[in-house]
């Protein structure tokens, strides 16, 4: 962050029975790493993804995958923390979530099996998430923008079996 505080996630480990240890979350460090702070949300403690700070509002947003082994599993989504981590709420309804990319209050959010999702304002309450249906592959990894582009939003996307994909925007259907 801007005053030094350095932010990562820690994903999560399986012991050897099968099941996910808890050690997995959002952490920080205000010491150049000799310590870290654990800032999870108790449902992120098993299988954490990517984690996101927005340029413009300052949000935090995590991406969490529900695992398997221990109750509960069905914690999987996207995560968003208005207070550097000290309280997160879910938006929208999304099993696993690998990973997401707020550019210029637009959100894109990939999944594990449901495909790649946008919103157009993520900074109201409640998001309204739509499926891309123009992106034709159902896991999605990562979302990435080109900072440089002036006349279009230009991105790619990687995924886990359909390599990686390129466009100028998502709704002119020009995704290859």
């Amino acid at each position: 962050l801007e005053d030094g505080t350095l932010v990562s996630t820690y994903s999560g480990r399986i012991n050897d029975s099968g099941s996910f240890t808890e050690s997995s979350g959002v952490f920080v460090s205000t010491d150049g790493g000799n310590s870290w702070e654990d800032r999870s949300d108790p449902k992120m403690t098993r299988w954490t993804k990517d984690i996101h700070i927005s340029q413009s509002s300052g949000d935090w947003f995590v991406g969490v995958f529900s695992h398997w082994g221990a109750f509960p599993n069905e914690v999987g989504g996207l995560y968003r923390s208005q207070d550097q981590g000290l309280t997160w709420e879910v938006l929208g309804d999304f099993y696993r979530v690998e990973s997401c990319l707020e550019w210029y209050g637009n959100m894109y959010v990939t999944t594990e099996t449901e495909g790649l999702w946008y919103a157009y304002n993520v900074n109201v309450p409640n998001p309204n998430f739509n499926l891309l249906t123009e992106f034709p592959f159902s896991h999605p990894t990562r979302v990435f923008m080109n900072p440089y582009a002036i006349d279009k939003l230009e991105f790619w996307v990687t995924s886990f079996g359909s390599g990686v994909w390129h466009g100028y925007d998502f709704s002119d259907n020009t995704t290859s």
